[in-house]
């Protein structure tokens, strides 16, 4: 942009000294050329000097427009990262479903930065999220690999058990925000929180694999005598309410 003015200035300053150069040698011009010539050259002059300034200043208000153009998108991007951020800030709402990436992400966060102490256990926290999380995308494979509509309501039971596991990463999470990093008791509280978390989580999560490895036992005997959903439904009861004991 600043080029741009720059040129604008330079040709304004030079055609300015030409036009200047011609009148004052307007009467020698007259002399040898005759008035008609002067004239020629006078407007001739006049004419591309305005030709070009003109172009020049319609290019340099273009580009003005252009990087207004810019400096809005930039500035509507802007704010839809920071309106993304404040619903990523919102994420532990008991209104809304907790986020499972979202818990790892925080986790690894607090590991980094106030709560180091607790690094071993929080570090088994995130290991568990990803595996449930892993294991939900396999048990969707799985149902779509066999054709088995009628059991799509078993992810509804693992969507369940996540939510039970992000509830207990979640608690660890509310505890870290009132406790004192510097405070012994504190310390020693949120590392107790966080194994216990641990704990509930390995639970879920070992029950969430039983359920899975049934059904896919169950998908293997389709068409045989020993096909029946009853060991499906005692892993759903077991896993529904293991996540209501706590």
């Amino acid at each position: 942009m600043k080029k741009k003015l720059m040129t604008l200035l330079i040709l304004i300053l030079a055609f300015g000294a030409a036009f200047g150069i011609v009148l004052a040698a307007k009467d020698s011009i007259v002399i040898y050329l005759g008035i008609r010539m002067f004239r020629v050259i006078e407007f001739g002059l006049c004419g591309i000097g305005i030709a070009v300034i003109g172009g020049s200043a319609i290019s340099s208000a273009v580009t003005v427009s252009k990087l207004q153009d810019q400096i809005e998108t930039e500035k509507q991007e802007q704010l839809a990262l920071e309106e993304q951020h404040k619903k990523q800030t919102a994420r532990l709402s008991m209104q809304n479903k907790l986020d499972n990436a979202t818990l790892r992400r925080i986790l690894n966060q607090k590991a980094q930065d106030s709560w180091s102490i607790c690094a071993g256990s929080i570090e088994q926290c995130t290991g568990q999220l990803a595996s449930m999380d892993s294991l939900q995308e396999r048990l969707s494979k799985l149902l779509e690999q066999n054709g088995a509509d009628t059991l799509y309501d078993t992810e509804d039971v693992l969507d369940q058990a996540e939510q039970g596991m992000c509830a207990n990463v979640r608690k660890v999470l509310n505890y870290m925000e009132v406790a004192d990093n510097n405070k012994q008791e504190d310390m020693e509280m949120i590392r107790e929180k966080a194994d216990l978390c641990v704990t509930q989580n390995k639970e879920i999560l070992d029950q969430s694999q039983e359920f899975v490895f049934a059904l896919t036992e169950y998908l293997n005997r389709q068409g045989d005598s020993g096909a029946d959903l009853s060991m499906l439904e005692i892993y759903k009861k077991t896993i529904l309410e293991s996540i209501g004991q706590q």
